[in-house]
This record gives structure tokens, sequence and C-alpha cells, in this order.
């Protein structure tokens, strides 16, 4: 099941509408507010923020940043996360 980690700490477990695979309409709901949105595959997870975040200066995302820094092992320079993200599995999404 996929998490919704908002840029404030808040957690939110949620699911894809049809059951199967989350729709691209979904994915810029829960994070861009209708924009574009960035993918990040890391592992069996994809990580799912806001395209245009830094240029609208949203606030970075501790938690989601530090998972993706774990998913990577901590073996790359991860880049900070800024704005709510959506964390699937590959299975979840195109």
């Amino acid at each position: 099941m996929a998490q919704l980690i908002k840029a404030n700490g808040g957690v939110t477990e949620v699911k894809p509408v049809n059951g199967k695979k989350f729709s691209l309409e979904e994915l810029q709901k829960f994070v861009a507010g209708g924009g574009y949105i960035e993918k990040y595959r890391a592992g069996n997870k994809v990580f799912i923020w806001d395209e245009n975040g830094l240029n609208k200066r949203l606030p970075k995302n501790e938690k989601a940043t530090d998972i993706l820094y774990l998913e990577c092992e901590g073996m790359r320079n991860v880049q900070d996360i800024v704005g709510d993200v959506l964390i699937c599995e590959k299975s979840e999404c195109n």
C-alpha cells in the first residue's frame, strides 16, 4: 500500500481508486494539485512529487528524503525532496 507523506511529516496510507494502479490524475492530485509530477525509482519503490516544487518554494520533506536515502542504501547523493510525496510500489503506478 502506498503512503502519502506530507511535508509537515504526516503520513496517510492511500490506495488506487481502481484497486490496482494509480492513474496519472490521481498522482497529480496527491502531490501537485493537478500539475506536473516527477517520478524517481529506488529499488521496488517509486517516489512521486511536484516537479515544480522547488520553484514554488515548497518546504523540504525530511521524512521522504530520509526514506529515499535508505532505499538508495546511503550510497548516492540524495536530492532533497520538497512538498508532499507519494511513495508506492512499482506495481502500483505506470
